[in-house]
Parts: structure tokens; sequence; C-alpha cells
């Protein structure tokens, strides 16, 4: 008994023995291994240094940073001729031929540098390059964008590599440009969570996009706050400040408005800053506008910068006089061609029509440019349309698309003028047609569905007016809804206008001279003279041209009301830009 004990004390020890060597040569094995991947990450790591910091990629990053792309391409080129394998040199490849719209090119370099990462490096490398093909594929202007896949790409980075921030801003972007605003509020703030880099701050100016989307203004200010921690010029950072200034107005908080305008302002005039201004800063509220610029005047009197600044303030509420004195000032120092354009436009408007065709045409003696010289052809054109010379006037638009065949707003005018006042509705259909095949025009649709109508194409009528409400950005919308029978959408568009303008008591009346238009096309005449009476009674920014032509005014033209309440509109223009003559549009009582 004792005997068959021993034995089996025996065989457990000799089991255990066994066991603790397999453990061993296990462990071993698992040292060997990791030690083996430990020095594989470290060669990796190594040749991931020795690819990045070579001189050709390192040289070759620093000038495409400053522009220079065909020597970044050679620098490259040149890392990839010693380096096939070299991935990173394909994706700064990649990133190049994207900046500069080679999409096809773009794509396939990622698709080296995807076909390279997998055989051997990490996830989080692979990672990187799905993020660039993904950034690639949600570019608009890429004849293959595809946000389907640009979405599978960021998303499969993710999976990659859990933490990836870059993969997480884009998405964002992707989502916003969907009008998927909680879904791109959602990756922007992961993303924020993420980022462990100075890039952060460009996620807080997207959520500040996404609130101002979803119009919860404070909050959008509180983002845009966070990334406008100094006060930088670049291109990036004026833009937010341009969206801070939105919704401080939106806020009615016109003081910190004015200082964002003032702000960009100093550094680039652009039709941003002038939305902001006409939107936000009426003939009620302006002067506090006009006082801050002429204290930066003041500070720089010798530079026409804001010499056009206040000059642009003026027009916007149609301060004629004041405008041209000021263009006047910034031609002393700076004799230039969109100055005298200027100008021009103002003595259009003060009625001088003299020395609106003088400066038009000294405009296009300045511009020493064919690719600019359109701009000041269509200066040209409205004077000749303003005197009446309509043929000349097709001649000169005609002549803009000869000097520049993708400017839509020569088709625009031309097709107007020959709808409206030529009646060649045959040719205005032609300039319609081919403005809409250069732009997506919202307005262009409700015109060309009116031209329909008068040229009883009921039917084409309605898909144009139907197409102007599906894209739900014009003005003219309540013109289409009221031809498609759609009464109160039109009313309710409207009244949501008025609702919107409305900025305490300092706002445009803008809204209420479309509201003036609606009424007239309803044919209830008391309500547009009523709201015609509003908009006239302090908005100088209605054009005597369009309450002459336009023809959605036919129904209260003719009236004697109407015709009173333009003429003493008109008086209250001559007196304030000090014209004795008459302006130079005269209203007929036949439309």
């Amino acid at each position: 008994m004792f005997g068959n004990i021993y034995i089996w004390l025996i065989i457990i020890a000799v089991l255990i023995g066994v066991g603790q060597a397999i453990r061993d040569h296990r462990t071993e094995r698992k040292i060997k291994k990791n030690l083996v991947k430990k020095q594989e990450l470290s060669l990796l790591k190594q040749k991931r240094n020795e690819y990045f910091s070579s001189e050709w990629i390192r040289r070759g990053c620093s000038v495409f940073q400053q522009g220079s792309y065909r020597e970044a391409l050679a620098l490259f080129n040149k890392e990839i001729e010693i380096n096939p394998d070299n991935w990173y040199a394909h994706n700064w490849k990649a990133c190049l031929f994207r900046d500069c719209n080679y999409f096809k090119e773009a794509l396939e370099e990622v698709s080296i540098a995807l076909s390279i990462t997998e055989k051997e490096w990490t996830s989080s490398d692979v990672a990187d390059c799905y993020v660039l093909r993904g950034t690639i594929f949600n570019i608009q202007d890429n004849p293959e964008y595809n946000p389907e896949k640009a979405l599978m790409d960021l998303q499969h980075s993710i999976k990659l590599n859990p933490n990836n921030y870059h993969a997480y801003k884009n998405i964002g972007t992707l989502f916003l440009d969907m009008n998927e605003n909680d879904k791109a509020m959602d990756a922007f703030t992961t993303a924020i969570e993420f980022s462990d880099n100075e890039d952060i701050n460009s996620c807080y100016a997207w959520l500040g996009v996404v609130y101002s989307n979803k119009e919860e203004w404070q909050k959008a200010i509180d983002n845009f706050n966070k990334y406008l921690l100094d006060d930088r010029t670049d291109e990036r950072s004026l833009q937010v400040r341009f969206y801070r200034a939105k919704a401080f107005g939106m806020l009615c908080k016109l003081e910190e408005a004015a200082n964002d305008v003032i702000f960009i302002l100093s550094f680039a005039s652009n039709n941003a800053t002038d939305y902001l201004i006409n939107k936000f800063f009426t003939k009620e509220n302006f002067t506090l506008l006009l006082n801050k610029m002429e204290k930066k005047l003041k500070e720089n009197p010798y530079h026409e910068r804001w010499y056009l600044n206040i000059a642009t303030l003026y027009e916007q509420v149609c301060d004629w006089k004041n405008a041209l004195n000021y263009y006047l000032k910034a031609f002393e120092y700076g004799k230039k061609p969109f100055i005298s354009d200027a100008i021009a436009y103002c003595y259009n408007l003060i009625g001088n029509l003299e020395k609106w065709r003088e400066y038009a045409e000294y405009s296009l003696s300045l511009c020493n440019s064919d690719n600019f010289s359109f701009i000041y052809i269509e200066q040209l054109a409205h004077y000749y349309l303003a005197v009446k010379q309509y043929n000349r006037a097709i001649y000169e638009y005609s002549k803009c698309i000869e000097s520049y065949p993708d400017f839509p707003d020569a088709y625009y005018e031309r097709a107007n003028l020959e709808m409206l006042i030529m009646k060649d509705y045959d040719n205005a259909l032609k300039d319609y047609n081919k403005l809409l095949e250069l732009q997506t025009n919202p307005s262009a649709y409700t015109e060309r569905g009116l031209l329909h109508k008068y040229m009883g194409n009921e039917d084409l009528a309605k898909q144009d007016f139907q197409k102007a409400v599906e894209l739900q950005d014009s003005d003219f919308i309540y013109i289409a809804y009221v031809y498609l029978d759609e009464r109160e959408k039109a009313i309710d568009w409207i009244n949501k206008g008025i609702e919107q303008n409305a900025c305490g008591e300092k706002r445009s009346l803008y809204a209420e001279y479309q509201a003036a238009k609606l009424y007239s096309l309803l044919n209830d005449t008391d309500k547009a003279i009523h709201y015609l009476k509003i908009a006239l009674s302090a908005d100088f920014r209605i054009r005597l041209v369009d309450l002459q032509y336009n023809r959605v005014f036919d129904n209260i033209r003719i009236s004697e009301e109407f015709n009173a309440v333009v003429s003493a509109y008109e008086n209250r223009l001559n007196e304030m830009n000090g014209v004795r003559e008459p302006i130079g549009f005269k209203l007929n009582s036949d439309g």
C-alpha cells in the first residue's frame, strides 16, 4: 500500500516538474516574443523617425506650407525615389494634390500609402491614411465626391485608433455639411476630449457654427470665445469673428458686434462684413459703427481703407452724398478702378447721369486686365439701362458675357431686361437657363417661373416655383408660394422675415418692403400700400428702379396712393442727397 502511494507521489512530482517546465518554456517564448515585438516596434519607430525627418520630407513640408507646390512636389518625389516605401512621402503628395484640386492623383497617392502601411506599420499609421482619404472623398469639388465613402473611411480609422482626434473632427465637419447638427456636435465634443494639441481650438470654432445653425446664439458665442483667445488675424480667425458678430447681432448686442466688424475691416474688407453692416446697422443705429470707423480713420488718414469702409457704411443707409464724398477722398489716395466704379454707382443714385457715365468709363480705362473688365462694363450697362437705351444696355451686358462667359450676374441682368422691358421672352429664357447652369440660384428659379407664366407654360412655371421653394434660400420664395396657390405659406414666410429682422426698435424695414410686394401680388391694395409706407418711411436702401419696373407692383402701380408714397420717398432721397433735379428714374403708369 505504502509502495503505491510512493509511486503516485513520484508521478505527481514528475507531472509538476513537467508543468513547470512547460510554463517556463511558454514564459520564455512570451518574453522572447515581446522582446522581438519591442525590437520591431523600436525599429519601426526608428524607421518612422528616419522617414519623417528625412531631408527631402523636411524641406518639402516647409516649402509646401509656404505655398511652393512645385518645389514641394519635386522634394517629395526625390524622397520616394530614394525610399519607395516611405508612406509619409506619399501622404504628403496626396495632401499637396488635394490642395491643388488634383483629386484623382491625391486618391492614387493615399492608396499607395495605405498599401504600404497595411503591410507592416501600426494600426495608428493605417488609421491616419484612412483619415486623409476620407477628407478627400468629402471635398465637394472632387468629381469623386462621396460623403458615404468619406464617413466609412473615417469610422474605420476610429476602429483602428479609437482616440483619433482628426477622424472625429472630420466626421463633425461631414455631418455639418449634411445639416446633421446634433451628430456634428457629438463628433466635435469627442474630438475635444481626445485632442492634446493646439488644434483643439478649431473644434470650438466648429461647435460655434453648430450652435449658430441651431440658433442658440449665446452658446455659439461661448465657443467662438474659446477659439478667439487672442487677436489673431489669419483668415480662419477673421471668419470666426464674422460668425461671432452675427451671433451678437442676433442677440441685439450691437456694441460687441460692431467691435468684431471693426476688427475684421482693419485687415480685410469683404462681402461678409457688408452683410453684417447691411443686416444689423440700419439708419437708426449706424452711428455706433460710424463713430468707431471715424476713430480708425483718424488713426490712419493717409490710406483709402477707412474712407472706403465709411463710404460702404453710408451706402447701407442710402446716404449717397456722404458715400460719394468718402469714395472721392479714397480715390485721391488710390486711383483704382473699383473705387472709380463705386463713385460711378453713387453718381447713379444721386441722379448725376453725366458723372455716372464719366466714372464708369474711367473705371474701364484704369482696368489693365481683361479678367476684370466685365465688372466695369456692367456699370456702363446699368447706365444705358437707366437712360432707357435698352439695346445699348443689352449690348454692354453681352460684352460682359463675352469677356467672362461664366459671369452669372450679366445673364441675370440681361434676362430681366429682356423679360420685363424688351418682352424678348425667348432670349430671356436662354439667359435664365445658362444662369442656372452656372449656379443654383433660387431667385433665378422664381424669375424663370414668372417668365414661363408670361409665355403660357404653366407646367414649367410650376416646376420652377416648386424648385425655388425646395431650396428655401431666397427673399423671393413668397412669390413662388403665391403662384403655387399656397397663400398662407407666403404670408407666414413674410411674417417670419419681419419677426427675424426685428432687433428691438433698431431694425431694417426690408421685410416690410417684401410684404408690400406680396400683398400687391395678392391684390390686397390696402395692405400693400400700408407696408410700402412703412418700408419707404425710413429704409433708404430701396431702389427707385425696382419700384418702376418690378411687375409684382402692377396691381397697385396705377393707384394714386402708390404714386404719392413713391413721390414722397423720391423727395426725401433728393433732400438727403442735396439733389435739386429729378433723380433720373421716372415712374410711369403702365408699369
